[in-house]
This record gives structure tokens, C-alpha cells and sequence, in this order.
């Protein structure tokens, strides 16, 4: 990330207070673009069309049941960094899935270097094919093989047409595959979609 570029970070936390005081915060600190927030993680989503550098996530934002692996849980790409905004106890037992973490007894300067560590860190992606692409990448995958055109595909998934553009950039980078005969190919080695579909 360049010296200039805003890191941009959206905030899933489920008390209006304590994210009144991230937004504070983060919209104060040089370098910071003013976040975004989001009281429910099911609500990702719907601000795909946005893009953000880091996630900052109060795990009480998830379903309990998935909480075991957030990442999945919020459809994240393997390379976006996520800061856990720790609040007990059992949360603060498994950090391991965070690229960092933070606590309400935190300090604002620490929030903040967390944030950028976060975000400089390199990420690998994990090695294999299917792992490679998130479930809705996998979806528009499919639609493109289908023939489908940016317009098709962003109403059939409820997206916006940016959205789908970025989704189809992000496939390309990822997999290193840049026309729509090579992606029809991958979808098919790889069984996202049935040869007899075509």
C-alpha cells in the first residue's frame, strides 16, 4: 500500500457505542480513510460493492455456530486481513485466526498500530484450486463460463455491475487466467460447473 493511499477499514461491531468510538477514532488518525460500519456480519454482503483494506471484527457480530472460522464465515478472500476486536474472555482464547487483535481495554494508539500491521503483513493464499476462490467468486465463475454478461450475472446474484467487475478482476489475478475460454476451462476441470451445462 503506498505512503499516500488511506487504509480503509470497515468495522463489524454490533454496539452503537463502541462503534461511535471506532469511527472516532479511525476518522481522526492520519492516514485513515473515515471507516465504515456495519452492526451484523450477515450485512457484508451487501457493501461488497465497497472496497476495504482490513476488516475489524467484533466476533459477537457472527452467528455463534461460526464463529470457529470467520473468515469462511464472512466470505473473505484469503489475503484481507482481519483485527478481532476481542471482548471476553472465551473470544480472547482463540486469536489464531486474526492477523492481529484488539481489546476494549486498548488504548486508541494501539487500535490503530494493529490496524496498520494488519494490513502490511504479506498474506499467502493457500495452495489448491478450489481453496483459491471464495464461494461467491466460484458463483460468478460459473455465470461467466455460462456466457453470462456482467449485467446477467450482477441481477442474478443481486450485486451491482462494479461489483461483479471487481469480482471478475480478482478471479483473473488469482488464478493467473485472463480470457473467458481459460476460466471456462478451470470452472470445468475443477467442477464449478458440468461440461454438459454448456
Amino acid at each position: 500500500m503506498s505512503p499516500t493511499k488511506k487504509i480503509r477499514v470497515i468495522a463489524i461491531e454490533p454496539s452503537e457505542i463502541v462503534a461511535a468510538g471506532i469511527v472516532h477514532i479511525l476518522g481522526n488518525a492520519s492516514g485513515f480513510a473515515l471507516p465504515s460500519h456495519l452492526p451484523d456480519a450477515t450485512l457484508l454482503s451487501r457493501a461488497r460493492a465497497e472496497v476495504y483494506d482490513v476488516v475489524l471484527l467484533d466476533p459477537a457480530a457472527v452467528a455463534a455456530h461460526q464463529r470457529s472460522n470467520v473468515r469462511r464465515a464472512l466470505d473473505l478472500e484469503p489475503s484481507m486481513p482481519i483485527v478481532g476486536l476481542l471482548t471476553d474472555a472465551a473470544m480472547m482464547a482463540d486469536t489464531s485466526q486474526y492477523d492481529a487483535t484488539v481489546t476494549l481495554s486498548d488504548d486508541a494508539d494501539v487500535l490503530i498500530d494493529r490496524i496498520r500491521s494488519a494490513v502490511a503483513q504479506e498474506r499467502k493464499e493457500p495452495k489448491g484450486n478450489g481453496s483459491r476462490l471464495s464461494s461467491r467468486e466460484c458463483d460468478i465463475l460459473k455465470a461467466v463460463a455460462l456466457g453470462h454478461t456482467n449485467k446477467e450475472i450482477a441481477d442474478e446474484l443481486h450485486l451491482s455491475v462494479n461489483t461483479v467487475v471487481t469480482h471478475r478482476r480478482n478471479i483473473s489475478h488469482k488464478l493467473g487466467i485472463n480470457t473467458i475460454p481459460g476460466l471456462t476451462a478451470y470452472a470445468i476441470i475443477n467442477k464449478i460447473i458440468d461440461i454438459d451445462s454448456l
